[in-house]
């Protein structure tokens, strides 16, 4: 059956291709909440998901309301409705639910329905739930990463250019390892132009942090402007559309806290395939509360990493390093950046340092432009901190900021109450108190570790810092710290060291 009626484009967010219909219109043409419908004129058209006004509350039974964002009609124009074919990858879906594994054509159709929106929340919940459970072949993981490069803004390079990056899986509090890693080697005359993300469920994502002193948002010509002036950048990939079908993925994961392996390393290599890199590095942390939980588990995905990356003309090699604890003391933009400024005038964290320094080493020796060796010197004679000054200028900031001023005002210090030494910090319970405590958003929020693990405290030292960006969220921070020990002090000395392996 198809009807006659007036669309209504109204004011929603939505990251579904939605379309409102009335009870009474849903009745007549036989559909229900979820189903597809076909909406056009003479000269054009467009499938929508449907969605029901019940009550006749929103809109009456002779209008359709589509959102501005999807909607390719005129206001109060007419349009005809009738129902319509899900599509074809809904039973893609359903093949993987079952537990068979996909081939690269129903891959390929999975992604390009992801990317038209033709697919619910739902319907991608469901895939990335059976992902999830059953697991993805390397053949389906290298089908994914390349289908969703194909989609999206991608960057171009002279062909002469050796273009790295480095990604880490996350997981861990602090680690703001990019901005150090960044300097180093493109002084080293390698051309790194690294984008990174906001924070999604850490206090503090690398773009979050660099926003503390410079723009993070730019286009792809402004960026290619820096990295032909400075040999890098450090700019939010959100700010592009680099591949987008992995954006609106993790838009569904991380509500339902999935992490499925085919789909990070997909998710990974993609983006970095779409912003040209040849050479890439992958540090992997493990531990208990890290994503990664063992060694072993490091190792396989390490070795995937490689796989898939030399299958879309990449050279990958994986760093798998202890994730016991925080790198580096701050965690926050602001206390991450002050770490940050402090390596690169040649003091620091000293595993933040070191963890920055093996790294860098590693992309210098896979181009053979170094060693560790190199990246140390490039670090000690001030070059890396000079390139620093030069990046963060052509992204329209300045180092004059005072980032102490910034920080929190309502301050709560956290004492030892006994003698002994450190024996186990809680990545997820600092994470959480930085959160509490207002960061990302309050870039001046998060927490500051005086001690570390293996430290020796007396009873009374100060072995915390919180820093919040009001009195109540101060309060959200302690209710958090009070319930979940972040800190474990012991008089018997069993610490595992936090290292580079």
């Amino acid at each position: 059956m198809v009807l006659e009626v007036n669309v209504k484009n109204i004011s929603l967010s939505t990251y579904e291709r939605i379309a409102i219909i009335s009870k009474d219109i849903a009745d007549k043409i036989n559909v229900r909440a979820g189903d597809r419908i076909k909406v056009r004129t003479n000269s054009k058209g467009e499938i929508y998901i449907v969605e029901i006004d019940e009550n006749n509350e929103f809109i009456d039974s002779s209008t359709i309301a589509i959102p501005k964002k999807y909607s390719i009609f005129k206001d109060g124009e007419k349009v005809r409705i009738r129902t319509a074919p899900h599509p074809k990858s809904k039973e893609v879906i359903k093949k993987k639910m079952q537990g068979f594994e996909l081939n690269h054509e129903e891959i390929r159709m999975f992604v390009e329905d992801v990317y038209r929106n033709r697919l619910s929340r739902v319907e991608i919940a469901s895939y990335l739930t059976s992902v999830q459970i059953n697991g993805m072949s390397i053949k389906e993981t290298i089908s994914l990463t390349k289908e969703m490069y194909k989609y999206g803004e991608t960057l171009s390079w002279p062909w002469h250019w050796k273009i790295v990056d480095k990604h880490s899986i996350g997981g861990i509090a602090g680690n703001r390892t990019t901005p150090i890693i960044v300097s180093i080697v493109a002084s080293a005359g390698l051309k790194i132009p690294k984008t990174s993300s906001r924070s999604i469920t850490s206090p503090a994502g690398t773009a979050d942090t660099v926003e503390v002193l410079a723009n993070v948002e730019f286009s792809a010509e402004e960026i290619k402007r820096i990295v032909k002036k400075t040999n890098g950048c450090m700019v939010w990939g959100g700010a592009l559309d680099l591949a987008p079908v992995d954006d609106k993925l993790i838009r569904v994961e991380k509500p339902l806290d999935l992490d499925p392996e085919g789909q990070v390393i997909a998710s990974i290599l993609s983006k970095k395939k779409s912003v040209g890199s040849k050479y890439v590095l992958i540090d992997i942390p493990y531990g208990d509360e890290a994503k990664i939980t063992n060694f072993n588990k490091a190792k396989m995905l390490a070795k995937k990493f490689k796989i898939v990356g030399a299958h879309i003309g990449m050279v990958v090699e994986s760093i798998i390093t202890k994730g016991h604890e925080p790198i580096g003391n701050g965690v926050g933009p602001v206390l991450e950046m002050i770490d940050i400024l402090n390596v690169l005038y040649g003091k620091g964290p000293k595993d933040l340092r070191e963890k920055s320094l093996e790294m860098a080493g590693i992309i210098l020796e896979l181009t053979g432009k170094g060693s560790y060796d190199t990246a140390k010197e490039i670090l000690d004679r001030g070059k890396a901190f000079k390139k620093f000054k030069e990046i963060i200028h052509e992204q329209n900031g300045s180092l004059a900021r005072d980032l102490y001023n910034m920080l929190g005002t309502y301050t709560y210090e956290v004492t030892a109450e006994q003698d002994g030494v450190v024996e186990r910090i809680s990545n997820n319970t600092i994470v959480e108190i930085a959160k509490r405590a207002g960061a990302p958003s309050f870039k001046g929020a998060g927490v500051y570790l005086y001690k570390k693990l293996g430290d020796k405290v007396r009873k009374g030292d100060v072995i915390f810092k919180i820093y919040a960006e009001s009195e109540r969220k101060l309060d959200y921070a302690l209710e958090v710290m009070n319930e979940q020990k972040p800190y474990f002090i012991t008089k018997k000395k069993t610490y595992i060291l936090a290292e580079i392996i």
